[in-house]
């Protein structure tokens, strides 16, 4: 075993013809506070030009196996998302520390194909669904930690068929002179967390973004309403977001001309997917380190946002959310003519990038220098 070393790295990386096996040791960070070591193997295959990747964990226990066509082997990539050093093809399964099975199925050419199923680590049905081209596409089955039906739904192209109609719940923060003045009306951000912070339970949402800075004392000039989406959904699951709105403006004092858009992660793909929904509701929109390739509505509706001003964040070196992702969408703005404003961040992994953008004054000040007509 080598611990990490970037010229084995690089040396395993060009090879080509000979065969070759390697292992080494690799740190991923599962969030920002935590990481973990893996031992990860890798075999060239010379006949098939696929890489044989083992990896596991210190103790031992195997944590991950499957084949690669493209792979740098110093990058531990988030398993539900693509990083664009790696093609995933072939069958791949994926283990818990304690032995339990996680997640298995088919990758063709670096996307989930054909039926992938999950557990609990207590080995307890998760989900099994149907992917195709790496899209959601057919029915989804999904069961909590003690067996019992979550929800079921069918999918096209990555989009709920049959979407339900739902509430939200929803953390809201005013303005410090909020009650100062009782007749004027205040700009709003709309805050959607990331993937983490999902579940009933409103203190997860003050984990990251906007609401972490608010309650570590940030003072902003808006009211903001940061709602949180249910665990095993997506932002784009359900029909929620015209509960909410109405909700929001009968119980508050919104400049209805000046309601922004932002999120991290799952909720820049979120973004993505309501600033299109609803073209005309949003006075600006700044979506982070968001995925765009995993829902056909998101490529198809890129014009929609003519005329809407953008700013997009992402950084460089996110293994979470390849910056390739936000390549995308801009690759289809500018196919629309679409106007955006893109920062990308040399060096920032994952949880970097929003803890900058939302931790400075910028984005703030763009945000009310842009209004609705």
């Amino acid at each position: 075993m080598r611990l990490l070393a970037i010229s084995l790295f690089l040396a395993l990386s060009s090879v080509g013809s000979a065969q070759t096996t390697d292992t080494l040791t690799i740190k991923y960070l599962e969030s920002k506070y935590d990481s973990t070591f893996y031992r990860r193997t890798v075999q060239y295959d010379r006949k098939t030009q696929t890489y044989h990747v083992t990896d596991s964990f210190l103790s031992g226990q195997i944590a991950l196996k499957g084949d690669y066509l493209v792979i740098d082997p110093t990058v531990k990539e988030e398993f539900w998302n693509y990083h664009h050093t790696h093609i995933k093809h072939g069958y791949f399964r994926k283990w818990y520390d304690n032995g339990q099975l996680e997640w298995e199925g088919l990758f063709d050419n670096g996307l989930m194909q054909g039926k992938v199923t999950s557990w609990y680590r207590t080995g307890q049905l998760h989900f099994t669904g149907e992917y195709r081209h790496g899209m959601q596409h057919g029915s989804f089955t999904y069961y909590d930690e003690n067996g019992k039906l979550h929800y079921r739904a069918d999918f096209e192209n990555g989009s709920t068929i049959r979407p339900v109609t739902a509430r939200y719940d929803y953390l809201t923060y005013l303005p410090k002179d909020y009650e100062v003045n009782s007749d004027m009306q205040w700009p709003v951000i709309i805050f959607l967390h990331g993937g983490t912070s999902r579940g009933n339970d409103l203190k997860r949402v003050k984990a990251n973004g906007i609401p972490d800075k608010l309650e570590r004392g940030m003072n902003i000039p808006f009211i903001v309403i940061a709602p949180q989406c249910p665990v095993d959904k997506r932002w784009e699951t359900d029909d929620w977001f015209d509960v909410l709105y109405a909700e929001i403006t009968a119980r508050y004092r919104i400049d209805t001309n000046r309601i922004y858009l932002t999120g991290l992660s799952l909720g820049g793909s979120g973004t993505w997917y309501l600033a299109m929904k609803h073209p005309t509701t949003f006075a600006a929109i700044a979506p982070i380190s968001g995925k765009t390739s995993h829902i056909q509505f998101i490529s198809d509706g890129a014009c929609k946002l003519a005329g809407l001003p953008i700013w997009i964040f992402h950084g460089k070196d996110d293994e979470v959310v390849d910056v390739k992702e936000t390549y995308q969408i801009a690759k289809r703005l500018d196919q629309c003519n679409v106007n955006y404003s893109l920062s990308l961040f040399e060096g920032h992994k994952h949880w970097q990038t929003p803890w900058e953008v939302y931790g400075e004054d910028r984005i703030y000040s763009w945000f009310l220098g842009c209004k609705r007509h």
